[in-house]
Protein backbone atom coordinates (compact mmCIF):
# COMPACT_ATOMS: atom_id res chain seq x y z
CA UNK A 1 0.00 0.00 0.00
CA UNK A 2 1.70 3.16 -1.24
CA UNK A 3 1.91 6.13 0.79
CA UNK A 4 0.14 9.29 0.10
CA UNK A 5 1.68 12.75 -0.62
CA UNK A 6 1.10 15.80 0.94
CA UNK A 7 0.23 17.58 -2.41
CA UNK A 8 -2.25 15.04 -3.30
CA UNK A 9 -3.92 14.86 0.46
CA UNK A 10 -4.29 18.46 0.03
CA UNK A 11 -6.06 18.67 -3.32
CA UNK A 12 -8.45 16.41 -2.36
CA UNK A 13 -9.33 18.42 0.86
CA UNK A 14 -9.92 21.40 -1.48
CA UNK A 15 -12.32 19.22 -3.42
CA UNK A 16 -14.36 18.30 -1.05
CA UNK A 17 -17.28 20.76 1.04
CA UNK A 18 -17.77 19.74 4.03
CA UNK A 19 -21.25 21.04 4.65
CA UNK A 20 -22.16 19.42 1.42
CA UNK A 21 -20.14 16.27 2.82
CA UNK A 22 -22.35 16.54 6.31
CA UNK A 23 -25.80 16.96 4.80
CA UNK A 24 -25.44 13.66 3.45
CA UNK A 25 -26.18 12.77 7.13
CA UNK A 26 -28.05 15.38 8.64
CA UNK A 27 -30.12 18.10 7.71
CA UNK A 28 -28.39 21.77 7.96
CA UNK A 29 -29.24 24.79 8.52
CA UNK A 30 -27.73 28.17 7.74
CA UNK A 31 -27.10 30.10 11.29
CA UNK A 32 -24.72 32.62 10.28
CA UNK A 33 -21.63 33.74 8.04
CA UNK A 34 -20.59 30.64 6.74
CA UNK A 35 -21.90 28.88 9.84
CA UNK A 36 -24.55 25.56 9.35
CA UNK A 37 -26.14 23.65 12.21
CA UNK A 38 -28.12 20.41 13.03
CA UNK A 39 -28.85 17.64 14.94
CA UNK A 40 -25.23 15.24 15.18
CA UNK A 41 -25.33 13.15 12.87
CA UNK A 42 -23.41 9.92 14.48
CA UNK A 43 -25.79 6.85 15.29
CA UNK A 44 -24.21 6.87 18.79
CA UNK A 45 -25.20 9.94 19.49
CA UNK A 46 -28.89 10.63 20.08
CA UNK A 47 -29.34 14.17 19.64
CA UNK A 48 -32.10 15.76 20.71
CA UNK A 49 -31.21 19.51 19.72
CA UNK A 50 -29.27 20.87 16.85
CA UNK A 51 -25.43 20.29 18.63
CA UNK A 52 -24.10 19.81 15.26
CA UNK A 53 -21.71 22.85 13.98
CA UNK A 54 -20.20 22.93 10.45
CA UNK A 55 -17.81 26.20 9.77
CA UNK A 56 -17.84 26.74 5.96
CA UNK A 57 -15.09 29.01 5.79
CA UNK A 58 -12.44 26.76 7.75
CA UNK A 59 -13.99 23.45 5.89
CA UNK A 60 -14.29 22.12 9.99
CA UNK A 61 -17.21 20.94 11.79
CA UNK A 62 -17.48 20.01 15.80
CA UNK A 63 -20.53 18.25 17.74
CA UNK A 64 -21.41 20.35 20.74
CA UNK A 65 -22.69 17.34 22.54
CA UNK A 66 -20.66 14.32 22.12
CA UNK A 67 -17.55 16.47 21.72
CA UNK A 68 -16.56 15.19 18.65
CA UNK A 69 -14.38 17.20 16.21
CA UNK A 70 -13.73 19.74 19.24
CA UNK A 71 -9.66 19.87 19.61
CA UNK A 72 -9.62 20.07 23.57
CA UNK A 73 -12.13 17.38 24.51
CA UNK A 74 -11.22 14.16 26.17
CA UNK A 75 -13.46 12.04 24.43
CA UNK A 76 -12.60 10.26 21.24
CA UNK A 77 -12.49 12.08 17.76
CA UNK A 78 -10.16 11.97 14.53
CA UNK A 79 -10.29 15.27 14.69
CA UNK A 80 -12.32 18.70 12.19
CA UNK A 81 -11.39 18.23 8.71
CA UNK A 82 -13.43 16.28 6.21
CA UNK A 83 -11.62 12.99 6.32
CA UNK A 84 -12.27 12.95 9.97
CA UNK A 85 -15.74 13.53 9.06
CA UNK A 86 -15.84 10.28 7.31
CA UNK A 87 -13.81 8.26 9.39
CA UNK A 88 -15.82 9.50 12.71
CA UNK A 89 -18.89 8.44 10.72
CA UNK A 90 -18.18 5.16 8.95
CA UNK A 91 -15.35 3.75 11.08
CA UNK A 92 -13.04 3.56 8.81
CA UNK A 93 -8.82 4.77 8.87
CA UNK A 94 -7.26 7.94 8.02
CA UNK A 95 -5.81 6.43 4.32
CA UNK A 96 -9.47 5.00 3.94
CA UNK A 97 -11.56 8.02 4.19
CA UNK A 98 -8.39 10.27 1.75
CA UNK A 99 -8.93 8.00 -1.37
CA UNK A 100 -12.37 7.48 -0.54
CA UNK A 101 -12.95 11.08 -1.12
CA UNK A 102 -10.74 10.76 -3.95
CA UNK A 103 -12.77 8.59 -5.89
CA UNK A 104 -15.89 10.61 -5.28
CA UNK A 105 -14.60 13.90 -6.51
CA UNK A 106 -12.17 11.86 -9.91
CA UNK A 107 -8.80 12.60 -8.30
CA UNK A 108 -6.32 9.87 -9.27
CA UNK A 109 -3.64 8.90 -6.84
CA UNK A 110 -0.44 9.03 -7.74
CA UNK A 111 1.75 6.53 -9.22
CA UNK A 112 4.43 5.65 -6.18
CA UNK A 113 7.92 6.83 -7.06
CA UNK A 114 9.51 5.51 -4.47
CA UNK A 115 8.55 2.22 -5.41
CA UNK A 116 12.18 0.50 -6.53
CA UNK A 117 14.03 2.38 -3.05
CA UNK A 118 11.11 0.17 -0.86
CA UNK A 119 11.91 -2.69 -2.89
CA UNK A 120 15.78 -2.82 -2.22
CA UNK A 121 15.02 -2.12 1.51
CA UNK A 122 12.82 -5.24 1.59
CA UNK A 123 15.00 -7.54 0.28
CA UNK A 124 17.63 -6.64 2.31
CA UNK A 125 15.87 -6.97 5.36
CA UNK A 126 15.02 -10.72 4.16
CA UNK A 127 18.84 -11.29 3.53
CA UNK A 128 19.46 -10.03 6.95
CA UNK A 129 17.05 -11.84 9.26
CA UNK A 130 17.76 -15.20 6.69
CA UNK A 131 21.40 -14.88 7.49
CA UNK A 132 21.13 -14.56 11.23
CA UNK A 133 23.86 -16.52 13.25
CA UNK A 134 22.86 -18.95 16.51
CA UNK A 135 25.06 -16.47 18.68
CA UNK A 136 22.96 -13.75 17.86
CA UNK A 137 19.76 -15.62 18.19
CA UNK A 138 21.05 -16.50 21.49
CA UNK A 139 21.40 -12.98 22.62
CA UNK A 140 18.05 -12.08 21.71
CA UNK A 141 16.73 -14.55 23.25
CA UNK A 142 17.94 -13.90 26.53
CA UNK A 143 16.71 -10.33 26.18
CA UNK A 144 13.21 -12.32 26.16
CA UNK A 145 12.09 -12.66 22.24
CA UNK A 146 11.84 -15.75 20.52
CA UNK A 147 12.29 -16.93 16.96
CA UNK A 148 7.85 -15.88 16.55
CA UNK A 149 9.22 -11.93 17.30
CA UNK A 150 12.02 -12.16 15.07
CA UNK A 151 9.67 -13.22 12.39
CA UNK A 152 6.82 -10.49 12.97
CA UNK A 153 9.45 -7.71 13.19
CA UNK A 154 12.13 -9.25 10.67
CA UNK A 155 14.73 -8.76 12.93
CA UNK A 156 17.71 -10.00 11.46
CA UNK A 157 22.05 -9.07 11.27
CA UNK A 158 24.20 -7.50 8.50
CA UNK A 159 27.32 -9.09 9.79
CA UNK A 160 28.27 -6.75 12.54
CA UNK A 161 25.18 -5.50 14.12
CA UNK A 162 20.79 -6.64 15.08
CA UNK A 163 19.08 -5.01 12.80
CA UNK A 164 15.33 -3.79 12.90
CA UNK A 165 13.63 -2.87 10.04
CA UNK A 166 12.07 0.24 10.08
CA UNK A 167 8.28 0.29 8.87
CA UNK A 168 6.19 3.01 7.83
CA UNK A 169 1.94 2.87 8.85
CA UNK A 170 1.94 0.23 5.85
CA UNK A 171 4.59 -1.39 6.48
CA UNK A 172 7.04 -0.73 4.03
CA UNK A 173 10.96 -0.72 5.09
CA UNK A 174 11.97 2.96 4.94
CA UNK A 175 15.22 1.91 6.28
CA UNK A 176 16.91 0.43 9.77
CA UNK A 177 17.87 0.79 13.33
CA UNK A 178 20.71 -1.32 13.79
CA UNK A 179 22.52 -2.38 17.21
CA UNK A 180 26.47 -3.06 17.76
CA UNK A 181 26.87 -6.40 18.25
CA UNK A 182 30.14 -7.27 17.13
CA UNK A 183 32.64 -4.95 19.09
CA UNK A 184 34.85 -3.12 15.84
CA UNK A 185 35.37 0.52 17.45
CA UNK A 186 34.68 1.60 21.25
CA UNK A 187 33.79 4.89 20.44
CA UNK A 188 30.84 3.63 17.67
CA UNK A 189 27.47 4.57 18.82
CA UNK A 190 25.21 1.48 20.31
CA UNK A 191 22.79 2.35 18.09
CA UNK A 192 23.13 3.62 14.74
CA UNK A 193 19.91 4.64 12.82
CA UNK A 194 19.60 5.43 8.10
CA UNK A 195 20.81 8.49 7.21
CA UNK A 196 17.29 10.76 6.24
CA UNK A 197 16.48 10.35 2.80
CA UNK A 198 13.82 10.39 0.27
CA UNK A 199 11.44 7.63 2.44
CA UNK A 200 12.75 7.88 5.57
CA UNK A 201 12.88 11.07 7.98
CA UNK A 202 14.28 10.66 11.43
CA UNK A 203 12.77 13.74 12.54
CA UNK A 204 9.27 12.67 12.02
CA UNK A 205 9.60 8.91 12.54
CA UNK A 206 8.03 6.15 15.70
CA UNK A 207 8.97 3.03 15.41
CA UNK A 208 5.76 0.46 15.63
CA UNK A 209 3.15 2.64 14.37
CA UNK A 210 2.33 -0.13 11.69
CA UNK A 211 0.69 -1.96 15.11
CA UNK A 212 -1.58 1.49 15.81
CA UNK A 213 -4.96 1.08 16.45
CA UNK A 214 -8.24 2.33 17.62
CA UNK A 215 -8.60 0.03 19.82
CA UNK A 216 -6.59 1.90 22.57
CA UNK A 217 -7.19 5.60 23.19
CA UNK A 218 -3.60 6.28 24.30
CA UNK A 219 -0.12 6.08 22.56
CA UNK A 220 2.47 4.82 24.62
CA UNK A 221 6.18 6.47 23.51
CA UNK A 222 8.89 5.03 24.86
CA UNK A 223 12.68 4.98 23.32
CA UNK A 224 14.21 1.90 21.99
CA UNK A 225 13.43 -0.63 18.97
CA UNK A 226 13.21 -3.14 21.94
CA UNK A 227 11.20 -1.29 24.05
CA UNK A 228 8.60 -1.83 21.71
CA UNK A 229 9.41 -5.62 20.50
CA UNK A 230 9.01 -6.63 23.80
CA UNK A 231 5.95 -5.30 25.71
CA UNK A 232 3.86 -5.84 22.68
CA UNK A 233 4.70 -9.40 22.77
CA UNK A 234 2.81 -9.52 25.93
CA UNK A 235 -0.38 -7.80 24.32
CA UNK A 236 0.71 -3.66 25.22
CA UNK A 237 -1.17 -1.65 22.82
CA UNK A 238 0.18 1.26 20.79
CA UNK A 239 3.58 1.25 21.55
CA UNK A 240 5.91 3.16 19.61
CA UNK A 241 9.46 4.56 19.97
CA UNK A 242 11.65 8.04 18.96
CA UNK A 243 14.90 5.39 18.14
CA UNK A 244 17.14 7.73 20.28
CA UNK A 245 15.89 10.95 18.25
CA UNK A 246 14.48 14.49 20.18
CA UNK A 247 10.75 15.06 20.22
CA UNK A 248 9.96 17.17 17.12
CA UNK A 249 6.81 19.24 16.02
CA UNK A 250 6.82 16.47 13.45
CA UNK A 251 6.19 14.14 15.57
CA UNK A 252 3.88 16.34 17.38
CA UNK A 253 1.56 16.49 14.11
CA UNK A 254 2.17 12.91 14.09
CA UNK A 255 0.35 12.03 17.29
CA UNK A 256 -2.13 14.70 16.97
CA UNK A 257 -3.62 13.35 13.83
CA UNK A 258 -3.53 9.86 15.55
CA UNK A 259 -5.97 11.31 18.12
CA UNK A 260 -4.54 9.47 21.02
CA UNK A 261 -3.77 9.98 24.09
CA UNK A 262 0.29 10.39 24.81
CA UNK A 263 1.93 8.53 27.92
CA UNK A 264 5.68 9.05 27.81
CA UNK A 265 7.57 6.39 29.26
CA UNK A 266 10.57 6.82 29.99
CA UNK A 267 13.45 7.32 32.53
CA UNK A 268 13.06 9.61 35.77
CA UNK A 269 16.23 10.73 35.88
CA UNK A 270 16.94 14.47 35.51
CA UNK A 271 17.98 14.38 31.55
CA UNK A 272 14.48 11.67 31.58
CA UNK A 273 12.80 14.78 32.53
CA UNK A 274 14.18 17.69 31.03
CA UNK A 275 13.07 15.75 27.72
CA UNK A 276 9.73 15.00 29.10
CA UNK A 277 8.90 18.61 29.68
CA UNK A 278 10.09 19.43 26.13
CA UNK A 279 7.97 16.64 24.58
CA UNK A 280 4.81 17.55 26.92
CA UNK A 281 4.97 21.46 26.41
CA UNK A 282 5.12 21.01 22.77
CA UNK A 283 2.10 18.90 22.60
CA UNK A 284 0.12 21.37 25.13
CA UNK A 285 0.76 24.28 22.57
CA UNK A 286 -0.65 21.99 20.00
CA UNK A 287 -4.08 21.24 22.10
CA UNK A 288 -3.00 17.93 22.87
CA UNK A 289 -2.24 16.69 27.22
CA UNK A 290 -0.21 14.00 28.09
CA UNK A 291 0.27 11.51 30.85
CA UNK A 292 3.73 10.06 32.03
CA UNK A 293 4.76 6.72 33.29
CA UNK A 294 8.39 7.09 35.03
CA UNK A 295 10.00 4.19 34.81
CA UNK A 296 12.19 2.76 37.93
CA UNK A 297 15.75 3.17 38.39
CA UNK A 298 18.17 1.36 35.73
CA UNK A 299 15.05 -0.16 34.03
CA UNK A 300 13.64 0.05 30.59
CA UNK A 301 10.13 -0.90 29.27
CA UNK A 302 11.87 -4.29 27.69
CA UNK A 303 12.71 -4.89 31.22
CA UNK A 304 9.24 -4.23 32.42
CA UNK A 305 7.71 -6.33 29.96
CA UNK A 306 10.14 -9.12 30.78
CA UNK A 307 9.09 -8.58 34.50
CA UNK A 308 5.41 -8.69 34.36
CA UNK A 309 4.74 -10.29 31.33
CA UNK A 310 0.87 -10.55 30.45
CA UNK A 311 0.46 -7.66 33.16
CA UNK A 312 2.95 -4.90 31.44
CA UNK A 313 -0.64 -3.29 30.25
CA UNK A 314 -2.07 -3.64 33.94
CA UNK A 315 1.68 -1.85 35.07
CA UNK A 316 1.08 1.08 32.48
CA UNK A 317 -2.43 1.92 33.36
CA UNK A 318 -1.35 1.65 37.02
CA UNK A 319 1.37 3.79 37.03
CA UNK A 320 0.74 6.18 34.24
CA UNK A 321 -0.35 9.61 35.89
CA UNK A 322 -1.19 13.26 34.08
CA UNK A 323 2.00 15.69 33.52
CA UNK A 324 0.29 17.77 35.87
CA UNK A 325 -0.01 15.42 38.59
CA UNK A 326 3.81 14.85 38.54
CA UNK A 327 5.09 17.86 38.43
CA UNK A 328 2.67 19.06 41.35
CA UNK A 329 4.00 15.75 43.13
CA UNK A 330 7.38 17.51 42.28
CA UNK A 331 6.42 20.73 44.14
CA UNK A 332 4.91 18.47 47.53
CA UNK A 333 8.17 17.03 47.13
CA UNK A 334 10.48 19.64 47.47
CA UNK A 335 8.09 21.76 49.96
CA UNK A 336 8.55 18.62 51.74
CA UNK A 337 12.72 18.59 51.93
CA UNK A 338 12.21 22.31 52.94
CA UNK A 339 9.57 21.76 55.61
CA UNK A 340 11.81 18.59 57.10
CA UNK A 341 14.83 20.92 56.86
CA UNK A 342 13.14 23.53 59.20
CA UNK A 343 11.69 21.14 61.78
CA UNK A 344 15.29 19.58 61.81
CA UNK A 345 16.58 23.10 62.86
CA UNK A 346 13.83 23.97 64.98
CA UNK A 347 12.92 21.00 67.13
CA UNK A 348 15.98 21.34 69.60
CA UNK A 349 14.22 25.20 70.18
CA UNK A 350 11.04 24.12 70.41
CA UNK A 351 11.70 21.00 72.87
CA UNK A 352 13.58 23.12 74.96
CA UNK A 353 10.72 26.11 75.08
CA UNK A 354 8.68 22.83 75.94
CA UNK A 355 11.22 21.67 78.94
CA UNK A 356 10.99 24.91 80.36
CA UNK A 357 6.77 25.28 80.76
CA UNK A 358 6.87 23.94 84.37
CA UNK A 359 2.85 23.73 84.32
CA UNK A 360 2.06 20.46 83.26
CA UNK A 361 -1.20 21.26 81.67
CA UNK A 362 -0.02 24.08 79.91
CA UNK A 363 3.13 21.98 78.76
CA UNK A 364 0.36 19.39 77.46
CA UNK A 365 -1.54 22.08 75.28
CA UNK A 366 1.97 23.00 73.81
CA UNK A 367 2.91 19.91 72.86
CA UNK A 368 -0.67 19.39 71.09
CA UNK A 369 -0.67 22.76 69.59
CA UNK A 370 3.18 21.81 67.89
CA UNK A 371 1.79 18.76 67.23
CA UNK A 372 -1.05 20.66 65.14
CA UNK A 373 1.20 23.04 63.99
CA UNK A 374 4.40 21.69 62.81
CA UNK A 375 3.89 17.86 62.89
CA UNK A 376 6.36 17.31 66.00
CA UNK A 377 5.78 15.11 68.94
CA UNK A 378 7.16 15.71 71.89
Amino acid sequence: MSMLSQNFIDEVKAAVDIVKLAQRHTELKKVGDGIWQGQCPHPHHNDGTPSFTVWEKSQSWACMGCHSGKKNSKHKNYGSDCFAFLQWMEGIGWKQAILKLAKEVGIEPEQDQHAEVYDHKRRLAISYHRNMPPQVYQYLQSRGLDRHDLDDWSIGFDGLRITFPLFDRYRKVLGFSKRKFIETDESAPKYKNSSNSNVFNKSCYLYGTHLVTDDCDEIRITEGAMDVIVPKKYGVQNIVATLGTSFTEHHVALIKNMNKIPVFCMDGDPAGLKSIKKSVDMLAEAGVYSKVLLLPDGKDMADIANEYKELTEDYIQDHAITYAQLMIQEVITQYDSKVNEIKLRLFPTVKQVLQSIKNGDERKVMQDYVYEKMGLKL
